[in-house]
Protein backbone atom coordinates (compact mmCIF):
# COMPACT_ATOMS: atom_id res chain seq x y z
CA UNK A 1 0.00 0.00 0.00
CA UNK A 2 3.03 2.33 0.73
CA UNK A 3 4.33 2.25 -2.88
CA UNK A 4 0.43 3.53 -4.11
CA UNK A 5 0.67 7.50 -3.21
CA UNK A 6 4.37 7.45 -5.09
CA UNK A 7 2.94 6.39 -8.06
CA UNK A 8 -0.01 8.36 -7.94
CA UNK A 9 2.04 11.58 -7.65
CA UNK A 10 4.67 10.18 -9.98
CA UNK A 11 1.90 10.24 -12.43
CA UNK A 12 0.69 13.29 -11.78
CA UNK A 13 4.06 14.66 -12.44
CA UNK A 14 4.34 13.12 -15.51
CA UNK A 15 1.01 14.56 -16.78
CA UNK A 16 2.42 18.04 -15.88
CA UNK A 17 5.60 17.55 -17.71
CA UNK A 18 3.96 15.86 -20.86
CA UNK A 19 1.44 18.89 -20.86
CA UNK A 20 4.39 21.18 -20.42
CA UNK A 21 6.95 19.70 -23.38
CA UNK A 22 3.05 19.79 -25.31
CA UNK A 23 2.47 23.62 -24.45
CA UNK A 24 6.32 24.85 -25.35
CA UNK A 25 7.07 26.55 -28.33
CA UNK A 26 10.81 26.58 -29.22
CA UNK A 27 13.10 29.65 -28.37
CA UNK A 28 12.47 32.56 -31.30
CA UNK A 29 8.97 31.03 -31.87
CA UNK A 30 7.73 34.48 -32.46
CA UNK A 31 10.63 35.64 -34.90
CA UNK A 32 10.67 31.96 -37.10
CA UNK A 33 6.96 32.41 -37.85
CA UNK A 34 8.15 36.59 -39.04
CA UNK A 35 10.69 34.86 -41.28
CA UNK A 36 8.49 32.18 -43.13
CA UNK A 37 6.55 35.37 -44.25
CA UNK A 38 9.35 36.92 -46.01
CA UNK A 39 10.39 33.43 -47.88
CA UNK A 40 9.30 33.62 -51.23
CA UNK A 41 6.27 31.14 -52.34
CA UNK A 42 8.17 28.08 -53.63
CA UNK A 43 10.59 28.43 -50.51
CA UNK A 44 7.58 28.84 -48.17
CA UNK A 45 5.94 26.12 -50.31
CA UNK A 46 9.09 23.65 -50.65
CA UNK A 47 9.54 23.85 -46.62
CA UNK A 48 5.56 22.62 -46.17
CA UNK A 49 6.54 19.95 -48.90
CA UNK A 50 9.39 18.68 -46.88
CA UNK A 51 7.53 18.73 -43.28
CA UNK A 52 4.77 16.78 -44.90
CA UNK A 53 7.14 13.73 -46.74
CA UNK A 54 9.16 13.48 -43.43
CA UNK A 55 6.81 13.65 -41.00
CA UNK A 56 3.67 12.69 -42.17
CA UNK A 57 3.73 9.32 -40.49
CA UNK A 58 5.03 11.18 -37.10
CA UNK A 59 2.31 13.38 -36.87
CA UNK A 60 -0.39 10.78 -37.81
CA UNK A 61 0.91 9.07 -34.95
CA UNK A 62 1.43 11.76 -32.39
CA UNK A 63 -1.91 13.51 -33.16
CA UNK A 64 -5.13 9.96 -33.23
CA UNK A 65 -7.45 12.57 -34.70
CA UNK A 66 -5.20 13.38 -37.70
CA UNK A 67 -5.48 10.62 -41.23
CA UNK A 68 -3.45 12.15 -43.45
CA UNK A 69 -0.78 14.96 -44.09
CA UNK A 70 -0.35 17.19 -47.19
CA UNK A 71 0.74 20.59 -48.12
CA UNK A 72 -0.94 23.31 -49.90
CA UNK A 73 -2.89 26.59 -49.32
CA UNK A 74 -4.28 27.02 -46.25
CA UNK A 75 -8.23 28.29 -46.94
CA UNK A 76 -10.82 30.69 -44.54
CA UNK A 77 -14.23 31.60 -45.61
CA UNK A 78 -14.67 34.88 -47.50
CA UNK A 79 -14.84 37.79 -45.05
CA UNK A 80 -17.77 39.71 -47.16
CA UNK A 81 -19.69 36.80 -47.96
CA UNK A 82 -19.10 34.24 -45.58
CA UNK A 83 -19.10 31.49 -48.43
CA UNK A 84 -16.20 30.50 -50.68
CA UNK A 85 -12.82 30.37 -49.63
CA UNK A 86 -9.89 32.27 -50.01
CA UNK A 87 -6.17 31.17 -50.03
CA UNK A 88 -3.68 32.52 -47.83
CA UNK A 89 -0.04 31.06 -47.88
CA UNK A 90 1.47 27.73 -48.29
CA UNK A 91 1.23 25.93 -45.51
CA UNK A 92 1.14 21.97 -44.00
CA UNK A 93 -2.44 20.71 -44.49
CA UNK A 94 -3.59 17.87 -41.74
CA UNK A 95 -6.91 16.19 -42.96
CA UNK A 96 -8.87 14.93 -39.33
CA UNK A 97 -11.48 12.30 -38.44
CA UNK A 98 -12.89 15.25 -37.12
CA UNK A 99 -13.13 18.89 -36.54
CA UNK A 100 -13.61 21.03 -34.04
CA UNK A 101 -15.79 24.51 -34.24
CA UNK A 102 -13.49 27.27 -33.93
CA UNK A 103 -13.13 28.19 -29.87
CA UNK A 104 -13.63 24.49 -28.78
CA UNK A 105 -10.61 22.54 -29.39
CA UNK A 106 -9.54 20.39 -27.34
CA UNK A 107 -6.05 21.39 -25.81
CA UNK A 108 -4.75 17.36 -25.32
CA UNK A 109 -5.12 17.13 -28.89
CA UNK A 110 -5.01 19.85 -30.79
CA UNK A 111 -3.08 20.29 -33.79
CA UNK A 112 -0.55 22.98 -33.61
CA UNK A 113 -0.92 26.60 -35.67
CA UNK A 114 3.14 26.20 -36.54
CA UNK A 115 5.55 23.08 -36.97
CA UNK A 116 8.78 24.41 -36.72
CA UNK A 117 11.95 23.48 -38.67
CA UNK A 118 15.48 24.88 -39.92
CA UNK A 119 16.17 25.91 -43.13
CA UNK A 120 19.11 28.04 -44.62
CA UNK A 121 18.93 31.57 -44.83
CA UNK A 122 21.63 33.69 -46.40
CA UNK A 123 24.78 31.78 -45.08
CA UNK A 124 22.72 30.45 -41.63
CA UNK A 125 20.76 28.12 -40.62
CA UNK A 126 17.20 29.60 -38.65
CA UNK A 127 14.35 28.57 -37.18
CA UNK A 128 11.45 29.16 -39.75
CA UNK A 129 7.50 28.48 -38.07
CA UNK A 130 5.70 26.71 -41.10
CA UNK A 131 1.94 27.00 -40.54
CA UNK A 132 -0.88 24.76 -40.77
CA UNK A 133 -4.14 24.19 -42.22
CA UNK A 134 -7.01 21.58 -40.68
CA UNK A 135 -9.34 19.96 -42.83
CA UNK A 136 -12.43 17.74 -41.99
CA UNK A 137 -11.94 14.46 -43.79
CA UNK A 138 -15.39 13.72 -43.09
CA UNK A 139 -16.69 16.80 -45.34
CA UNK A 140 -14.09 15.08 -48.08
CA UNK A 141 -15.26 11.55 -48.11
CA UNK A 142 -14.45 9.63 -51.58
CA UNK A 143 -14.12 11.57 -54.84
CA UNK A 144 -15.94 9.32 -57.83
CA UNK A 145 -13.37 9.19 -60.88
CA UNK A 146 -14.68 10.19 -63.70
CA UNK A 147 -13.14 11.41 -68.24
CA UNK A 148 -12.01 21.62 -75.93
CA UNK A 149 -10.30 18.09 -76.12
CA UNK A 150 -10.80 15.01 -78.78
CA UNK A 151 -13.19 12.58 -76.84
CA UNK A 152 -12.12 8.98 -77.45
CA UNK A 153 -13.55 5.38 -77.25
CA UNK A 154 -12.06 2.46 -76.11
CA UNK A 155 -12.90 -1.20 -77.52
CA UNK A 156 -12.48 -4.18 -74.98
CA UNK A 157 -11.95 -7.15 -77.06
CA UNK A 158 -14.62 -9.09 -74.81
CA UNK A 159 -17.24 -6.37 -75.03
CA UNK A 160 -19.43 -4.43 -77.14
CA UNK A 161 -19.53 -1.71 -75.12
CA UNK A 162 -17.24 1.22 -75.15
CA UNK A 163 -15.44 3.45 -72.43
CA UNK A 164 -14.98 7.02 -73.45
CA UNK A 165 -12.40 9.44 -71.82
CA UNK A 166 -10.04 12.08 -73.02
CA UNK A 167 -5.72 11.45 -73.85
CA UNK A 168 -3.50 13.51 -71.29
CA UNK A 169 -0.38 13.74 -73.37
CA UNK A 170 1.86 11.94 -75.23
CA UNK A 171 5.40 10.94 -73.93
CA UNK A 172 8.91 9.87 -75.86
CA UNK A 173 10.63 6.76 -74.10
CA UNK A 174 14.80 6.60 -74.39
CA UNK A 175 13.80 2.48 -74.99
CA UNK A 176 11.88 3.38 -78.35
CA UNK A 177 13.06 7.22 -79.20
CA UNK A 178 10.86 6.69 -82.65
CA UNK A 179 7.47 5.73 -81.28
CA UNK A 180 5.44 8.16 -79.28
CA UNK A 181 2.86 6.96 -75.96
CA UNK A 182 -0.04 8.46 -75.39
CA UNK A 183 -0.84 8.81 -71.49
CA UNK A 184 -4.17 8.66 -69.91
CA UNK A 185 -6.16 7.31 -66.57
CA UNK A 186 -6.28 3.47 -66.42
CA UNK A 187 -9.91 3.49 -65.54
CA UNK A 188 -10.72 4.20 -68.86
CA UNK A 189 -8.12 2.87 -71.15
CA UNK A 190 -8.11 -0.20 -69.45
CA UNK A 191 -12.62 0.13 -69.98
CA UNK A 192 -13.25 -0.57 -66.30
CA UNK A 193 -16.62 0.93 -66.41
CA UNK A 194 -17.67 -1.45 -69.03
CA UNK A 195 -16.10 -4.69 -68.27
CA UNK A 196 -14.87 -4.08 -64.84
CA UNK A 197 -11.18 -4.04 -63.44
CA UNK A 198 -9.28 -5.87 -66.06
CA UNK A 199 -5.59 -6.15 -67.74
CA UNK A 200 -6.69 -3.62 -70.23
CA UNK A 201 -3.58 -4.92 -72.52
CA UNK A 202 -3.84 -4.45 -76.47
CA UNK A 203 -7.28 -2.54 -76.66
CA UNK A 204 -8.12 -0.14 -79.22
CA UNK A 205 -8.24 3.42 -78.99
CA UNK A 206 -10.52 5.11 -81.45
CA UNK A 207 -11.86 8.99 -82.68
CA UNK A 208 -14.43 7.60 -83.90
CA UNK A 209 -17.03 4.88 -82.22
CA UNK A 210 -17.35 2.84 -85.76
CA UNK A 211 -13.22 4.21 -87.19
CA UNK A 212 -10.21 2.96 -87.31
CA UNK A 213 -7.46 2.63 -83.81
CA UNK A 214 -5.35 5.74 -83.45
CA UNK A 215 -3.90 4.47 -80.22
CA UNK A 216 -3.54 0.52 -78.69
CA UNK A 217 -3.24 0.02 -75.34
CA UNK A 218 0.31 -1.57 -73.25
CA UNK A 219 0.71 -3.25 -70.52
CA UNK A 220 2.68 -0.36 -68.39
CA UNK A 221 0.21 1.22 -65.71
CA UNK A 222 -0.07 2.10 -62.66
CA UNK A 223 -1.35 -0.31 -59.70
CA UNK A 224 -4.85 -0.18 -58.75
CA UNK A 225 -5.35 -1.58 -55.59
CA UNK A 226 -7.49 -1.38 -52.87
CA UNK A 227 -5.02 -2.27 -50.08
CA UNK A 228 -2.18 -0.71 -51.78
CA UNK A 229 -0.93 2.87 -52.70
CA UNK A 230 -1.95 3.24 -55.67
CA UNK A 231 -2.02 5.29 -59.01
CA UNK A 232 -4.62 5.53 -61.95
CA UNK A 233 -2.46 5.75 -65.40
CA UNK A 234 -1.25 3.27 -68.61
CA UNK A 235 0.17 3.83 -71.72
CA UNK A 236 -1.53 3.61 -75.12
CA UNK A 237 1.36 3.26 -78.32
CA UNK A 238 0.72 6.05 -81.05
CA UNK A 239 1.44 4.46 -84.22
CA UNK A 240 1.98 7.79 -86.56
CA UNK A 241 1.81 11.73 -86.01
CA UNK A 242 -1.79 12.21 -87.54
CA UNK A 243 -2.56 9.68 -85.13
CA UNK A 244 -1.52 11.46 -82.07
CA UNK A 245 -3.22 14.56 -83.88
CA UNK A 246 -6.48 12.71 -83.45
CA UNK A 247 -5.86 11.86 -79.67
CA UNK A 248 -4.37 15.51 -78.34
CA UNK A 249 -5.83 17.56 -81.00
CA UNK A 250 -3.90 20.98 -81.50
CA UNK A 251 -2.72 21.01 -77.82
CA UNK A 252 1.27 22.04 -77.43
CA UNK A 253 2.72 22.31 -73.78
CA UNK A 254 5.55 24.69 -73.06
CA UNK A 255 6.83 22.02 -70.79
CA UNK A 256 5.40 19.93 -67.32
CA UNK A 257 4.98 20.96 -62.97
CA UNK A 258 7.68 19.80 -61.30
CA UNK A 259 6.94 18.93 -57.44
CA UNK A 260 9.67 21.78 -56.73
CA UNK A 261 7.17 24.20 -58.39
CA UNK A 262 4.34 26.33 -56.32
CA UNK A 263 0.74 25.30 -57.18
CA UNK A 264 -0.67 27.36 -59.79
CA UNK A 265 -3.34 30.02 -58.78
CA UNK A 266 -5.30 28.85 -61.69
CA UNK A 267 -5.39 26.54 -63.92
CA UNK A 268 -7.97 24.93 -66.67
CA UNK A 269 -8.97 21.21 -66.96
CA UNK A 270 -9.31 20.69 -70.97
CA UNK A 271 -12.75 18.78 -71.31
CA UNK A 272 -14.24 18.04 -74.57
CA UNK A 273 -16.98 20.17 -73.78
CA UNK A 274 -14.44 23.21 -73.47
CA UNK A 275 -12.50 24.42 -70.20
CA UNK A 276 -13.16 23.94 -66.49
CA UNK A 277 -11.54 26.90 -64.48
CA UNK A 278 -10.35 25.42 -61.24
CA UNK A 279 -8.16 26.46 -58.34
CA UNK A 280 -5.88 24.76 -56.71
CA UNK A 281 -5.40 24.76 -53.23
CA UNK A 282 -3.74 21.39 -52.06
CA UNK A 283 -1.57 18.24 -52.32
CA UNK A 284 -2.15 15.06 -50.62
CA UNK A 285 -3.01 11.18 -50.45
CA UNK A 286 -6.68 10.73 -51.22
CA UNK A 287 -8.67 7.52 -50.88
CA UNK A 288 -10.92 7.87 -54.01
CA UNK A 289 -14.40 5.64 -55.19
CA UNK A 290 -14.48 3.96 -57.90
CA UNK A 291 -17.07 1.72 -57.32
CA UNK A 292 -16.79 -1.38 -59.32
CA UNK A 293 -16.87 -5.00 -58.85
CA UNK A 294 -13.51 -5.79 -56.67
CA UNK A 295 -12.60 -1.96 -56.73
CA UNK A 296 -14.75 0.10 -54.65
CA UNK A 297 -11.86 2.27 -54.11
CA UNK A 298 -8.07 3.17 -54.38
CA UNK A 299 -5.69 5.55 -52.15
CA UNK A 300 -3.62 7.70 -54.20
CA UNK A 301 -0.50 8.86 -52.60
CA UNK A 302 -0.64 12.40 -53.91
CA UNK A 303 -3.27 14.24 -55.96
CA UNK A 304 -3.90 18.07 -56.45
CA UNK A 305 -7.32 18.93 -55.15
CA UNK A 306 -8.73 22.00 -56.73
CA UNK A 307 -12.19 23.64 -56.05
CA UNK A 308 -14.49 24.81 -59.17
CA UNK A 309 -13.85 28.47 -60.24
CA UNK A 310 -17.06 28.70 -61.87
CA UNK A 311 -20.58 27.16 -62.16
CA UNK A 312 -19.10 24.97 -64.87
CA UNK A 313 -17.96 21.22 -63.39
CA UNK A 314 -16.34 18.15 -64.90
CA UNK A 315 -18.89 15.19 -65.61
CA UNK A 316 -18.15 11.42 -66.45
CA UNK A 317 -16.31 11.34 -69.95
CA UNK A 318 -14.24 14.10 -68.47
CA UNK A 319 -11.95 11.57 -67.11
CA UNK A 320 -8.12 11.60 -68.19
CA UNK A 321 -8.46 15.57 -69.67
CA UNK A 322 -5.43 17.50 -69.56
CA UNK A 323 -4.85 20.04 -66.54
CA UNK A 324 -3.53 22.90 -67.76
CA UNK A 325 -1.91 26.65 -66.21
CA UNK A 326 -4.01 29.44 -68.14
CA UNK A 327 -1.07 30.32 -70.19
CA UNK A 328 -0.41 30.28 -73.78
CA UNK A 329 1.35 27.78 -74.58
CA UNK A 330 0.18 26.13 -71.74
CA UNK A 331 2.01 24.16 -68.57
CA UNK A 332 0.96 20.38 -68.22
CA UNK A 333 -0.10 20.37 -64.25
CA UNK A 334 -1.65 16.85 -64.57
CA UNK A 335 -4.34 14.61 -65.36
CA UNK A 336 -8.34 15.26 -64.37
CA UNK A 337 -9.52 12.20 -62.18
CA UNK A 338 -12.73 13.07 -60.96
CA UNK A 339 -14.46 15.02 -58.73
CA UNK A 340 -16.05 14.96 -55.42
CA UNK A 341 -19.50 16.13 -55.56
CA UNK A 342 -21.55 16.79 -52.84
CA UNK A 343 -18.81 17.13 -49.62
CA UNK A 344 -20.39 16.97 -46.64
CA UNK A 345 -21.14 19.62 -44.91
CA UNK A 346 -20.34 19.85 -41.29
CA UNK A 347 -20.27 22.12 -38.43
CA UNK A 348 -16.80 23.15 -38.29
CA UNK A 349 -16.71 23.13 -42.30
CA UNK A 350 -20.51 24.65 -43.47
CA UNK A 351 -19.46 25.86 -46.48
CA UNK A 352 -17.70 22.53 -48.26
CA UNK A 353 -18.18 22.70 -52.09
CA UNK A 354 -17.33 20.38 -54.59
CA UNK A 355 -13.52 20.25 -55.81
CA UNK A 356 -11.86 18.47 -58.70
CA UNK A 357 -8.80 15.86 -58.40
CA UNK A 358 -5.60 15.37 -60.36
CA UNK A 359 -3.35 13.21 -60.76
CA UNK A 360 0.06 15.65 -60.85
CA UNK A 361 2.70 15.96 -64.04
CA UNK A 362 5.21 14.63 -62.01
CA UNK A 363 4.00 11.16 -61.20
CA UNK A 364 2.75 10.72 -65.11
CA UNK A 365 6.20 11.24 -66.16
CA UNK A 366 7.83 8.85 -64.07
CA UNK A 367 8.09 5.71 -64.85
CA UNK A 368 9.25 4.52 -61.19
CA UNK A 369 5.28 5.15 -60.27
CA UNK A 370 3.91 2.79 -63.05
CA UNK A 371 3.39 -1.11 -61.88
CA UNK A 372 7.21 -3.12 -61.87
CA UNK A 373 8.37 -3.83 -65.62
CA UNK A 374 12.04 -3.26 -67.26
CA UNK A 375 9.88 0.68 -68.07
CA UNK A 376 10.59 1.55 -64.70
CA UNK A 377 14.53 1.83 -65.84
CA UNK A 378 13.67 4.30 -68.72
CA UNK A 379 13.67 7.90 -68.65
CA UNK A 380 10.49 9.55 -70.47
CA UNK A 381 10.06 13.17 -72.23
CA UNK A 382 7.14 14.78 -72.29
CA UNK A 383 5.78 15.50 -76.20
CA UNK A 384 5.51 19.02 -76.12
CA UNK A 385 3.46 19.24 -79.16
Amino acid sequence: MAGKPRRTRATAWMRVLEQNTRNRDPEGAREARRLFKTLGAERQQALAQEISDTRASELCRAYPNVISVGYGYGLRANEKTKRGWSRREPCVVLVVRDKWPYGHENTDEAIPRWLYTYAQVGRKRRLVGVPTDVVDGRAEGTGGAQSKQPKLYVKPKSSADMETGVVTCAVQRDSFPNMRFAVSVRHFLGAFNAIGPNSGKNYQVRAKPSGPWVARTRNVWGVLDEDAPSCDMQLAYVPNPAALKAVLGNLKFAGALRRTNPLPKRCLVLTPDGPVPVLPFSVRQLVVGYNLPGLRHATHEELILSFFASERKTVRGHSGSPVVTATDPPVLVGMHLGMRKRPRRTSSNPNARPFQMTVPAWFILDPRRYAPGPHRSERWRLVKG
